[in-house]
């Protein structure tokens, strides 16, 4: 069904399993930059070079976040590509959540007992954006509706405002995935983009449901129906001549964005909202994803199938809800009171910082994360949900492939 003949050779040997092992990379490459984007704003101002051009380099670190939202819908939808008839609401819903809220909540417990404890207290840092943990805080992000909160969207850990908005959107996926198969992929695709859009201006105009790039983020729904759409791309076969085309309008696609990403450095000359810088990214994405799949863009491929790159997204999960307090522990214990000149703060930052998430990251995972996966893919093997198990089990945007 995967088969095209008209794609380049080894495009069709790709495992119809759903689990391609670039999209591990990809996930890796995303996590890795959103990562450093906050250790490197931990890093206290100090006029280094380096340190600025490092802060320079990773300062996009939200439009990462748009990035794992489409391959979240590239993800879960690959295994629906062979489902006959409707996805089951509530199993989906159960299974997702025993995929990603247990190690959600041990990841929040973490954070609150690093800040009773050790970092706690404000010190110019990012970090500085999650305190304080107050008791509404606590319980707006165990419902999992903080980034309603203007107040409360960044607190605990600032980084976890986007688990709100991707747990939301997966009680929409068996609507999208039921439109899909009746008015096809590209239907919902703009619809849900024109509907996500039409909702965030909605409640910016209101002034409700907190409509900031770190609030309830509607469009995102968008995002991830594009991500839908080019997972959907499998099922067509298309002449080597509509693949060019497409590979050219990814060409120019990342033309536009870099212009758009310069141009918007900073607020004085930003010419595009960061939410209407979302659908362009987005859309960047699901293109380049859909021409990965058909083996398109094969250099980027080996880069993205590169084993450490694959090796850190099998993890990305569990350094994307920990890093950031990490990265205010070595900042304010390590690197700040070093008698080291600026450059050579800026220059120690990176190895010491992805030393010590990992060093936490690999036993948190496999002591938390690892064992709630394999709880979710039993109960998803049961005999009544063995159809749609590969759906139930699929990733969100920062874990590994099931």
């Amino acid at each position: 069904m995967f088969a095209n003949p008209m794609q380049p050779a080894g495009a069709s040997e790709r495992p119809s399993s759903g689990h391609l092992v670039f999209l591990d990379g990809v996930r890796g490459f995303a996590c890795f930059y959103v990562m450093f984007h906050h250790g490197m704003l931990d890093l206290p101002a100090s006029g280094s070079a380096i340190h600025a051009a490092l802060n320079g380099f990773f300062s996009q670190g939200h439009y990462a976040v748009d990035v794992f939202i489409v391959l979240s819908g590239y993800c879960l939808m690959l295994p629906l590509l062979k489902l006959v008839g409707g996805l089951p609401f509530w199993p989906f819903v159960r299974r997702r959540a025993l995929r990603i809220l247990p190690t959600y909540y041990i990841a929040m417990a973490f954070s609150l007992l690093l800040i009773k404890t050790l970092i706690g207290t404000k010190t110019g840092a990012n970090w500085d954006a999650s305190l304080p943990a107050t008791g509404r805080d606590v319980w707006l992000h165990l419902l999992l509706i903080h980034e309603w909160s203007g107040t409360s969207m960044l607190h605990i850990n600032s980084p976890f405002w986007s688990i709100g908005v991707e747990w939301q959107i997966y009680f929409l996926v068996p609507a999208l995935f039921a439109l899909r198969n009746r008015y096809g992929a590209t239907v919902v695709a703009v619809a849900s983009i024109l509907f996500g859009y039409a909702a965030w201006a909605t409640i910016r105009r209101l002034g409700i449901l907190n409509p900031s790039p770190y609030g309830s983020s509607p469009h995102y729904i968008g995002l991830f129906a594009l991500g839908m759409w080019s997972a959907d791309q499998a099922l067509r076969q298309r002449s080597a001549r509509a693949w060019r085309l497409g590979r050219g309008s990814f060409v120019v696609l990342s033309l536009a964005l870099a212009a758009l990403t310069w141009q918007n450095r900073d607020d004085a000359t930003r010419v595009l909202s960061v939410q209407l810088m979302s659908g362009v990214v987005g859309l960047w994405a699901a293109v380049g994803l859909a021409l990965l799949r058909a083996g398109w863009l094969a250099p980027f491929e080996r880069v993205f199938s590169w084993r450490p790159a694959v090796l850190f997204g099998k993890l990305g999960f569990t350094i994307y809800l920990i890093h950031a307090p990490i990265a205010q522990l070595v900042c304010h214990y390590i690197i700040a009171p070093g008698p080291w000149s600026p450059n050579l703060r800026a220059l120690l930052m990176p190895p010491i910082y992805l030393l010590a998430t990992l060093a936490v990251a690999i036993p948190f995972f496999h002591l938390f994360e690892r064992p709630f996966h394999a709880l979710s893919r039993r109960q998803a093997a049961r005999p009544a949900l063995a159809e749609v198990a590969p759906a139930l089990e699929a990733p969100s945007p920062v874990t590994p492939q099931a």
